[in-house]
């Protein structure tokens, strides 16, 4: 398990539970807050997470001031279907709706998840509601809530991700990071790049571009492996001293991207 410490290099943690019969995260909590008190920012989603954050106990849930899932999630309270009820999440709030692909499931939950936590907020709010097959009391109670009001911020999901349509959770990630200010990398800003091989590779801060690129007489842009400009080489530049040693990219005024090594 993840120490204190070890939250500290990252902007945004990502805690998927993806064990239903075993919860660890409530051994993690504090660091977890700390985190968050200094301005983290934290996606929590998986099976049962507040039966995690609470180490145990019965749904349902009614939570107070000093409790992890009132003070850092904005939840008043939480209760959990027992039946295999989820067929998916309807989105609100500018997120896209995501359904259960029933080639993932066990063939006995027939294509529906069970012990899916119904979230209700204090003053979080909501942004994937229950998707209920029977149509029972959970229909359209929160199954996803974002708090955005700083100076921490963070998005919990009741459900795991693990059985969503694979385009559907992706889009619906994809809004997660943005709600977190994460950038998605450099493949989903720029479609479908073209990587060039074998990999040039830039040496003691210089880099043949003739062997990356054809055309010279326009400038590049410089990438990091997250898609963040680092800068951008004018025409005929090679001169790139004190980059740091790792995975680059190289993009063209036509769009075309190409991979570089940094080495010493």
């Amino acid at each position: 398990l993840p120490l204190a410490a070890d939250f500290g290099p990252f902007s945004t943690i990502v805690w998927h539970a993806d064990d239903y019969t075993r919860q660890e995260i409530a051994a993690v909590i504090p660091g977890l807050a700390n985190h968050l008190a200094h301005g983290g920012r934290l996606w929590l989603v998986g099976w049962k997470p507040v039966l995690g954050l609470m180490g145990g106990g019965t749904y349902p849930f009614s939570f107070a001031a000093g409790q992890f899932c009132r003070d850092w999630l904005h939840l008043d309270r939480a209760e959990q279907s027992g039946t295999n009820d989820f067929t998916g999440a309807t989105g609100r709030a500018g997120y896209p709706s995501v359904g259960v692909d029933s080639t993932r499931t066990l063939p006995a939950l027939q294509g529906r998840l069970i012990y899916v936590d119904a979230l209700l907020p204090a003053d979080a709010e909501t942004i994937l509601t229950f998707n209920s097959f029977s149509g029972d009391t959970f229909q359209g109670k929160p199954v996803g809530v974002r708090w955005l009001g700083g100076p921490h911020r963070a998005v919990a999901f009741g459900f795991p991700f693990y059985y969503m349509k694979q385009a559907e959770a992706r889009d619906v990630a994809r809004k997660v990071l943005d709600d977190l200010g994460e950038p998605y990398g450099i493949e989903d800003e720029h479609p479908e790049p073209e990587v060039s091989r074998p990999i040039p590779t830039i040496v003691r801060g210089r880099i043949n571009l003739q062997s990356a690129i054809c055309d010279l007489r326009t400038p590049v842009t410089l990438l990091d492996a997250a898609g963040r400009r680092v800068t951008t080489l004018g025409a005929g530049s090679n001169d790139i001293r004190g980059l740091s040693p790792g995975v680059y990219f190289l993009r063209t005024r036509s769009g075309q991207v190409h991979r570089v090594q940094v080495v010493r």
